[in-house]
């Protein structure tokens, strides 16, 4: 199952000096759960961003209990605003989907 997971830092939750603190411990565990899945392969890619601070990653996970877990284990969740998108491959849009739609033109083009 692959999904693409974006996370942008939420400024407006790090005003602090103490909280900027705890933010900061929490990406870099972040950044190590991150590379350990990369290790284990449960995440397939990972890049950050620099304006808005932040990051995607691809996740290849067997199910969504393993997703969510993943997810779960990440300390920097209370400091991000995520987005969790759905992938499905090319090669089984082109073999699966498009010839349904293409049986949904043909029909309609019937009618």
């Amino acid at each position: 199952m692959l999904t693409l997971v974006v996370d942008k830092v939420d400024l407006d939750r790090i005003r602090t000096p103490e909280v900027m603190q705890v933010a900061l411990e929490a990406f870099k565990v972040n950044f190590r759960v991150i590379k350990e899945a990369e290790k284990r392969g449960d995440i397939k890619m990972s890049a950050s961003f620099v304006n808005p601070p932040g990051g995607f990653y691809v996740l290849d996970t067997p199910d969504n209990d393993t997703l969510v877990t993943i997810l779960a284990t990440l300390p920097a969740n209370v400091f991000v605003n995520r987005e969790v998108y759905p992938l499905v491959p090319n090669d089984l849009i082109s073999s699966t989907v498009l010839p349904e739609i293409e049986k949904q033109v043909r029909a309609r083009s019937r009618d």
